[in-house]
């Protein structure tokens, strides 16, 4: 009888010291996912330049601390300024880039011939409806997409932009 206890007790110690590991895993895991992008940026940006920093280190007399220091002003100079650069001048010229995505509108394409032989819908219609309307009306009803479109372009290049900066 008390085999069984001494039994029972273990499996229910392994079975929690197993779920508590798992759970700290898993919090570790959450924890750490913002950082894992940004990590492994940086572990590329190590491994490509690594020879670069050896020769730099070799020039200041094997002193690693210049080095790095050296290294890291000039990923600064090579990396980052430029791309900030980009979209800084992308943000700048969003009305720039809407005010040609209306102009885009007073160009028309004909339906496509295949476009009739497509069973159970009528793409067809729609198109000569869409295309009937004036450059105006096309502008309107496409500007908003446009400009998700390059909102999202903009977001996503500065969480590029982020992680760039994160791993340097």
């Amino acid at each position: 009888m008390n085999k069984n206890r001494s039994v029972s007790y273990e499996v229910v110690s392994i079975t929690l010291h197993a779920f508590f590991i798992g759970m700290l895993i898993a919090a570790s895991y959450w924890i750490l996912l913002p950082f894992l992008i940004s990590t492994v940026w940086a572990a590329m940006i190590v491994v490509a330049t690594w020879p670069i920093l050896l020769g730099v280190q070799s020039r200041l007399r094997d002193k690693r601390g210049p080095a790095a220091a050296v290294m890291t002003v000039l990923l600064l100079l090579v990396i980052v300024v430029p791309f900030s650069l980009v979209i800084a001048h992308i943000a700048g010229r969003m009305d720039d880039i809407g005010s040609q995505i209306k102009s885009l509108m007073a160009f028309t394409v004909p339906p496509p011939g295949w476009l009739k032989n497509i069973p159970m819908v009528s793409f067809t219609e729609r198109w000569q409806q869409f295309s009937s309307l004036r450059p105006e009306e096309v502008s309107a009803r496409l500007f908003p997409y446009a400009m998700q479109i390059v909102g999202r372009f903009v977001s996503q290049a500065g969480g590029v932009g982020t992680i760039i900066l994160n791993s340097c």
